[in-house]
């Protein structure tokens, strides 16, 4: 059972190793093809940036099937990477007193602690956002938003938290971020890496679910 147990540690530990070495060569591919160009446009020019808006605690009650996103969402874990779901939901007249978005939206930390985090995720559903939370709603004639999630995942968000007594992310400072905007074919190249990319890992999170699975088997044995 011992060495059962063994070989189930190490075989999750190379699967994990994968992952990580799936994460960089996303980020290698994408230093490779747009690293060095010169930028060509601002965040700004091909989305929206708006701040989220709080429902009050008294609709927060009421249920509904619109998610309501708060940054302590993030960690579910079934949002690694795309928010699919939230700890409450709300009626759609009240989602819309908040602030709805849409699918490809690129959401993350505005204010406090959490904004230093450098979490970002990518909404693969529609959902309202509190007001703690900011979101860049890419222009879809523009830009491909898996493609310009790629752009934030490269950078260091915290670069542009301004200090205070509440530390916060201002919308006006993302808007002013100048990005490489590649032709969209060559946007829609490098999505298709990166979803390629979400699909081995998803694979790989599946096994490793499994492989969880045989080791509290295997312990429960000992």
């Amino acid at each position: 059972l011992a060495d059962k147990l063994w070989a189930a540690y190490n075989l999750k530990a190379s699967k994990l190793k994968l992952i990580d070495a799936i994460d960089e060569m996303v980020k290698s591919q994408f230093i490779e093809m747009f690293g060095c160009k010169t930028p060509n446009a601002k965040v700004g020019d091909v989305s929206s940036v708006v701040s989220g808006k709080s429902i009050s605690k008294d609709l927060e009650d009421i249920p509904g099937d619109i998610a309501y996103v708060k940054v302590a969402d993030f960690n579910l874990p079934e949002n690694n990477k795309y928010i699919q779901v939230s700890s409450r939901y709300v009626t759609s007249e009240n989602a819309n007193s908040s602030k709805l978005i849409p699918p490809g939206t690129i959401i993350f930390a505005k204010n406090g602690a959490a904004s230093m985090s450098n979490k970002k995720r990518l909404t693969a559903i529609e959902c309202c956002i509190d007001m703690n939370t900011l979101a860049i709603i890419p222009n879809s004639q523009k830009v491909d938003s898996g493609f310009l999630y790629a752009i934030f995942d490269s950078l260091d968000l915290s670069f542009y938290v301004r200090q205070g007594a509440v530390p916060s992310i201002s919308p006006h400072a993302i808007e002013g971020i100048e990005i490489y905007l590649p032709s969209f074919d060559e946007q829609l190249s490098f999505s298709k890496i990166c979803k390629q990319a979400d699909k081995s890992k998803f694979e790989l999170k599946k096994s490793i679910e499994a492989i969880d699975k045989v080791i509290k088997s295997l312990i429960n044995n000992i």
